[in-house]
This record gives structure tokens, sequence and C-alpha cells, in this order.
């Protein structure tokens, strides 16, 4: 079992000796395959005290969210988190210029598995008309990709987000059949 630390960790040394510091540890821990969930995990951290009004100074969502910016992980930690938390505080994970629908292009075609985990909070922010037009492109980079599994799980999420036709109002010239 995993005991992750490493978020505390970066979270001190953010705080206390600053950006190129914590840079440093991210690293030197470059070969662990939990290192995307400490980032996320950092992540919530920043949201959760700042939900509860005690933030931590110079640890803000914003201050994480500028610090896992040019990192890799960065899209799997905001989409990971975003996934976790209630929708009414995704505007915090998604300042103006970090639209999910941003995120999720430029996870394409690279990394249709991270762009695929965006498409229930741009159904959420944008309504399954968004998501469906933006699950499309998904679904080609998986098929390019051959990750089949995925296409499955795409279509289904299609199916079910589909797009409702337009209602139109019926006048009162239309009558009743019998």
């Amino acid at each position: 079992r995993v005991q992750p630390v490493l978020h505390l960790l970066l979270a001190y040394l953010l705080v206390t000796l600053g950006k190129d510091a914590a840079l440093s540890a991210v690293e030197a821990c470059a070969w662990s395959a939990h290192l995307p969930y400490c980032a996320e995990l950092l992540l919530y951290l920043a949201l959760e005290r700042e939900t509860l009004h005690q933030p931590i100074p110079h640890l803000s969502v914003l201050d994480v969210l500028a610090f896992l910016r040019p990192l890799p992980l960065f899209h799997t930690a905001v989409a990971g988190c975003a996934r976790k938390v209630e929708s009414k505080y995704w505007p915090k994970l998604f300042p103006p210029g970090t639209l999910p629908s941003r995120l999720l292009s430029e996870c394409l075609p690279a990394r249709p598995e991270v762009a695929a985990s965006l498409l229930a909070i741009i159904q959420g922010n944008d309504g399954p008309s968004a998501a469906h037009q933006s699950g499309l492109p998904i679904l080609q980079a998986a098929l390019s990709g051959r990750s089949y599994p995925l296409c499955a799980e795409l279509l289904s999420f299609l199916s079910r987000a589909h797009v409702p036709p337009p209602s139109f109002p019926l006048s009162s010239s239309a009558g009743f059949f019998i």
C-alpha cells in the first residue's frame, strides 16, 4: 500500500524554498509511477484549504496550477482532481484560460485517455452537446492509437451524451388527431 507524502513535501518546498526546489524534487521522483497522483493530491490540498477558508500562504490553487503547468503530468493531475471534487469547485481548477475543452485539445492526439477523462467535466460545464462534440476527436485519436477498450468506453459515453433533437413549439392551429 502506498502512503503518499510527496505532495506534502512538494507543498513544503513550494512554500518555504520556492518553485525551483519543488521542481528539483519532482525531477528526482520522475521515475515514480505515483508522481501524477501526488501532483493531483497537491492540487487537491490547495483546493481543500482554499474552500475551507484556511489557505496555505504561497500555495493557492493558482500557485499549484502555475507550478504544474510546464510538467507533463499537468493534464493528468487537473483531470484527476476535477473528477474527484464537486462541480461547484471546478471554477477554481479551471480559471480563465484553463478551460477543460482547451486542456482536452492539448492532450490530443498523444494522450486520448487523459482527454477522455475531461469529457464528464465538459458535459457538466457545457452540456451534452459540447461533450459529444469533444468526444469525437478523442474517439478518432483512440482509433488511430488502436486503443480499443478506450474506444468502447467512448462509444458508450457518446451514446449516453447524445444531443437531444430540437423541440419545436406546436402552434395553436396544429389541432388534435383522433
